[in-house]
């Protein structure tokens, strides 16, 4: 800014991102108590019908673009919500779990995760 820049606090527009986090229904992997990681599998039958029923909960929320990992039980998952908004869904590798290389396939109970305190 210079010295003659006006700067009204009233013609200032704030813009508010909102981020809906929504975690995949159950897979087949689930359904056994079994922790995944990248294992690429789909959802259950009632995996579907709980992205449908979250999809439906959420159809008056006003959502801009719809984005899941590439895995198959995320992007089935998000598939109800893009259709209900006829909107295209973006996948990315990046949005897989970050730790879940620690966790593959170990009973829920068995696994661990170390977290560095740093």
């Amino acid at each position: 800014m210079n010295k003659n820049t006006v700067f009204n606090l009233r013609e200032v527009i704030v813009m508010k991102t909102v981020i809906y986090l929504v975690r995949h229904g159950q897979s087949e992997g689930n359904k056994y108590s079994r922790c995944l990681g990248h294992t690429d599998l789909s959802l259950t039958d009632l995996g579907i019908e709980q992205a449908r029923l979250t999809a439906d909960h959420l159809r008056d929320v006003k959502i801009d673009a719809i984005y899941s990992s590439d895995l198959k039980r995320a992007y089935e998952t998000a598939l109800p919500h893009a259709k209900l908004r006829n909107m295209n869904i973006y996948t990315s590798k990046e949005l897989r779990e970050y730790l879940a290389r620690e966790l593959k396939c170990w009973p829920d109970e068995v696994a661990t995760i170390k977290i560095p305190s740093n």
